[in-house]
């Protein structure tokens, strides 16, 4: 006969194959590939869903701290690999898979999980052309992040010696496939903290998606469009195309290209700057024959100036000949003032004042200038006649010519 002892119940026998579960080694730690069926995420941020093969499913969860470190949603149909540990849900008595991380599996899983990422990337505007800058006309230092012994350092540093003998290359070496974002973004932040250099080439040579999926990462994303230098992306062949493409200032098809695009051809250099030498010394010739030219022709327009101001002229000239010789020495001084006197005696003789003291009269028009000839007034016409105390006021009543 049964006993109390002998029997189980529901809630017993359920957490004894928990912990039969749990127990097992195997079980605590264990990656699972499958098909995911029946996805839904909750309001709480849990995902719930299957995964499934031919014949078979699992139930799956993946709670919400686990969930927020998967890149991409997952969607129906998609192929992953699950890590996680095999429990017992109490409550249904059926065993789970705990999810911990998750991985696609297969091109066409990648592919959504990029196309995702990609948009939840544009949706913030690291993708925007707005926010790329140009890369500077002339790079005298290039980094370069990449692996140290790959094919492709050894091309980027092939052409930029090739273009340019005087480059400075900083080389920031990473790890470009398998696991290796964190690589990558240390390398990126490293040469951000060294700062001597123009801009930077981030790449690798080809591969298959799987091999190029570290340049896919959202972490490699964030890390270059937060550099503070230039970068450029060049990773795999011209048919490739990556996350950290679309996201770096500019794109290029291969590590080779990045280089051509950075780096200055030193012979176009020098052409170019021969160019605008000859250009310049043309245009100041062409510049010296026009000043010339005008030059001469304001000497050959000189125009006759008014008696009083020759005389201010003349005097300007006195005043600065005193200034210069008051900083020559005492014998300059000595030796030139008979010279400027002789000058300033002159100046008297020809004013038009000592004109006047001899008996003479100066008649003006009405407008102002001197009367010279009969032709310039007509019957009626009112003159002013200067002499030596004064001005006198006539009218013309006739004029009697030679």
């Amino acid at each position: 006969m049964l006993t109390g002892d002998d029997v189980l119940s529901v809630i017993q026998l359920n957490r004894y194959v928990q912990n039969l579960l749990a127990g097992d080694i195997l079980l605590k730690d264990v990656w699972v590939k499958g098909e995911i069926s029946n996805f839904k995420q909750h309001v709480s941020g849990h995902w719930y869903f299957s995964l499934k093969e031919e014949g078979a499913a699992v139930k799956c969860v993946l709670f919400r701290s686990a969930a927020k470190g998967v890149p991409f949603i997952p969607e129906d149909g998609m192929q992953v690999l699950l890590r996680g540990r095999v429990g017992l849900y109490e409550r249904d008595g059926q065993y789970q898979l705990y999810g911990e991380e998750m991985q696609p599996l297969g091109e066409g899983s990648l592919y959504i999980a990029l196309r995702q990422l990609k948009e939840k990337l544009a949706g913030e505007g690291l993708l925007s052309p707005k926010r790329k800058r140009p890369i500077p006309a002339f790079v005298q230092r290039l980094g370069v992040v990449t692996s140290p012994t790959g094919a492709a350092l050894r091309d980027i540093i092939k052409v930029s010696l090739r273009r340019y003998p005087g480059i400075h290359i900083v080389v920031s070496p990473a790890q470009v496939q398998g696991d290796a974002e964190d690589s990558i973004c240390k390398a990126i932040e490293r040469i951000n903290e060294y700062g001597k250099v123009d801009v930077i080439i981030v790449g690798r040579g080809g591969g298959s998606m799987e091999d190029l999926w570290a340049f896919n990462s959202e972490k490699v994303a964030r890390t270059i469009a937060a550099s503070k230098i230039p970068i450029i992306s060049a990773v795999g062949h011209e048919t490739d195309e990556t996350l950290a493409d679309w996201v770096a200032d500019v794109e290029a098809p291969t590590p080779s290209a990045a280089a051509e695009m950075a780096i200055p051809d030193i012979k176009e250099v020098w052409r170019h700057v021969s160019s605008l030498k000859r250009h310049l010394v043309t245009a100041l010739k062409h510049k010296i024959k026009r000043n010339r030219a005008r030059v001469e022709h304001l000497s050959n327009q000189r125009i006759l100036r008014r008696p009083e101001l020759s005389i201010e002229q003349r005097r300007e000239r006195v005043a600065q000949a005193e200034l210069d010789l008051q900083r020559n020495t005492m014998q300059s001084l000595r030796g030139k003032r008979h010279e400027y006197l002789g000058l300033v005696g002159k100046l008297d003789t020809l004013s038009p004042l000592k004109v006047l003291q001899r008996g003479y009269a100066v008649a003006e028009l009405e407008d102002g200038r001197v009367l010279q000839s009969i032709k310039q007034v007509n019957i009626n016409d009112s003159i002013s006649i200067i002499v030596t105390d004064g001005k006198i006021f006539a009218r013309i009543q006739g004029s009697e010519g030679k």
